[in-house]
């Protein structure tokens, strides 16, 4: 609990906002800053990999909840969400992108962790976390895995 809500309160003063700690542990609704206190978490076992464990939970989540939001509401949606976001695509090419994953039936996120593991080593210096993997061998992977459905590590 002291990590999620060392980070909310980090968050509340960044954002000039205010949004409440976590007082007991277990499943709980959240806020966007809750949401991003909880994916910021460093200092607990399992280390960066739990880290970005919890951050795909909370894509995926969030993928959930768009599903279950009407297609009509998509461009007001939108429309809303991203002056908060910094990206290269248009309004129209995101919505765009959001049809296909509708026509194809998408119902969940699939998702892997580059490097695999098996593939790298990790190892502490100086305090930091740090992975050393072969870039060819995980190149290789990613494109088998994007481009081949090629999940076989």
């Amino acid at each position: 609990m002291e990590f999620i809500n060392g980070y909310i309160g980090d968050l509340n003063n960044t954002n000039g906002t205010y949004s409440e700690q976590i007082t007991e542990p277990g499943i709980h609704h959240v806020n966007g800053t809750q949401a991003m206190a909880y994916c910021r978490i460093r200092y607990t076992s399992g280390d960066d990999y739990k880290r970005t464990e919890r951050q795909r939970e909370v894509l995926s989540q969030l993928f959930n909840k768009i599903m279950e939001v009407p297609v009509t509401s998509y461009p007001s949606l939108l429309a809303e969400l991203l002056p908060m976001v910094k990206t290269s695509l248009s309004s129209s090419e995101i919505l765009e992108l959001g049809n296909e994953v509708l026509k194809i039936g998408t119902k969940s996120i699939e998702q892997e962790r580059f490097p695999i593991d098996g593939y790298c080593e990790g190892d502490y210096i100086d305090g930091v976390f740090y992975l050393t993997f072969d870039e060819e061998t995980t190149i290789n992977q990613m494109h088998e895995y994007i481009f081949e459905d090629n999940k076989t590590w």
